[in-house]
């Protein structure tokens, strides 16, 4: 009896321990990250039809020549955006806009000037479109290529099917993507959602609903903005995708920049927490991804 006893004692103070050594992990940013503000933007009391919005900076001139004669052909109505220019912020406006902090534990680094400026011209977009009697945007950065006849079509079908996706992103980057398809919707292209982590915001279609979400968690700037509109578990959206992947982003110089260098830390204690708390982050974030991706499939499919 002294000898069950004693194991249960054990066990307990082993269960104990290892609560109080995982409990901080619980505390480090991952799954949810995003807090909401108040959006004082009205509502359209019957939003119809596609509008297209192209991102573009004032200074590159060169990309919107060569951009906007792809617009016409899609048929929608369209317009310019002008891009926030990062290298304009003073430091003061970038220390009110951006969570460093945040950001550093996310992505292990500090944010770019071209990452601040650009998840805030896609803000600028989202306003835009909110605005606007439209119920779906086309948004593009001013370096995407696309066969317009196609996406025309792809769009059109998605439009008929607006329960299934409240945004479509049409070029990604696919180092580390893992589809699942949802349904054919064109030829060989399927709409898919993913199981692992997808870049790029160059070119997707996006419903009011996620718009609106968007724009109410944006701020502070805690992640890119390729990353943060895929996280739709933080805000009850369907993020999918088109695959094969038909929308490229021209291969030219970036306007994002080079990253502040990190702070160096200040001993060896400082690093390791650094690298652990980067981990947490990525796995808790890794794992909301899966399994609410996993959650939408088999709805998805249930529904059928």
């Amino acid at each position: 009896m002294k000898s069950f006893s004693k194991k249960i004692f054990f066990k307990r103070v082993f269960g104990v321990l290892l609560l109080l050594y995982l409990t901080p992990f619980f505390f480090i940013e991952g799954a949810f990250v995003h807090r909401s503000r108040p959006v004082e933007i009205p509502e359209p009391q019957h939003p119809q039809g596609i509008a297209a919005y192209v991102i573009n900076l004032d200074r590159r001139t060169d990309r919107w020549t060569v951009m906007a004669p792809r617009m016409a052909p899609l048929g929608f109505p369209w317009e310019r955006i002008s891009a926030v220019d990062g290298k304009l912020l003073t430091q003061e406006n970038i220390n009110k806009i951006v969570d460093q902090k945040a950001f550093y534990a996310l992505r292990g680094c500090l944010m770019k000037r071209g990452e601040i400026g650009c998840a805030l011209s896609h803000l600028k977009a989202w306003e835009t479109f909110l605005r606007s009697p439209y119920a779906y945007a086309l948004i593009f950065e001013d370096d995407a290529l696309f066969d317009p006849g196609k996406l025309r079509e792809i769009v059109s079908i998605l439009e008929k099917t607006p329960q299934d996706w409240d945004i479509v992103n049409f070029g990604m980057d696919n180092a580390h993507e893992k589809p699942l398809p949802l349904r054919k919707i064109h030829q060989d292209s399927h709409l898919v959602v993913y199981l692992g982590l997808v870049l790029q915001a160059g070119a997707y279609l996006i419903n009011r609903k996620a718009a609106k979400a968007l724009y109410a968690h944006a701020l502070p700037l805690k992640l890119p903005v390729d990353i943060f509109f895929t996280r739709g578990w933080e805000f009850g959206l369907k993020f999918t995708g088109i695959e094969p992947v038909f929308v490229h982003q021209a291969v030219t110089k970036s306007d994002i920049g080079l990253p502040y260098k990190p702070p160096l830390p200040k001993n060896f204690v400082d690093l390791c927490c650094r690298r652990v708390n980067l981990t947490v982050a990525r796995t808790k974030t890794n794992i909301m991804r899966l399994l609410y991706n996993l959650k939408l499939y088999s709805q998805f499919h249930q529904s059928d």
